[in-house]
């Protein structure tokens, strides 16, 4: 029998190949996708990439960003990363995410930042920003969907007042007197 001039089977066989072709293409992208999802939720990073990293960052900061050193000197800049480079050994991929916050913060230039919140995530089920009013939870896991939007007034029993500095550095994406 012919169906528009092909055999029916040659028609089966090409529908047998292109279903082939099919599975075939839907393995190679479920292993793409597989690899690619176990790669991004990979978040140890080791102490030499954090160093390349660093490095990067003293040489290649300063050179493209149009005026880093509007609020911090140079020379306190080149300090803060020399000292966590020296202490990478002892601190975990949040803590060198912190540091770098703190530094991000001193520069004071709202565009000049690091995305923590990766690290952050993987040790604090919770995440703050600072408003008007204060510093309020923005982000949360499933299980604390209950605080998503309350204002810290406290930590560990002590007033805001004590950690303001460090909250200030770490939380803070507009550090005072940016606007470079």
């Amino acid at each position: 029998m012919f169906i528009w001039g092909t055999s029916l089977d040659s028609l089966f066989a090409a529908k047998f190949l292109e279903v082939n072709l099919m599975k075939k293409v839907f393995i190679i992208f479920l292993l793409l996708l597989l690899s690619c999802s176990s790669l991004s939720s990979a978040t140890e990073i080791t102490e030499k990439e954090w160093l390349a990293d660093l490095n990067y960052l003293e040489q290649e900061l300063p050179a493209k960003h149009k005026n880093l050193f509007f609020q911090l000197e140079k020379d306190q800049f080149e300090q803060d990363l020399e000292e966590i480079k020296a202490e990478l050994s002892d601190l975990n991929n949040l803590e060198i995410s912190l540091r770098l916050a703190e530094l991000f913060a001193k520069i004071g230039d709202i565009h000049t930042a690091i995305d923590n919140t990766r690290f952050i995530k993987k040790y604090y089920p919770v995440y703050f920003k600072k408003f008007a009013d204060g510093y309020r939870v923005t982000t949360v896991d499933k299980e604390y969907q209950e605080i998503l939007g309350a204002k810290l007034n406290s930590i560990n029993y002590s007033g805001l007042n004590i950690w303001s500095q460090k909250i200030y550095y770490i939380f803070n994406t507009t550090a005072a007197g940016a606007g470079n």
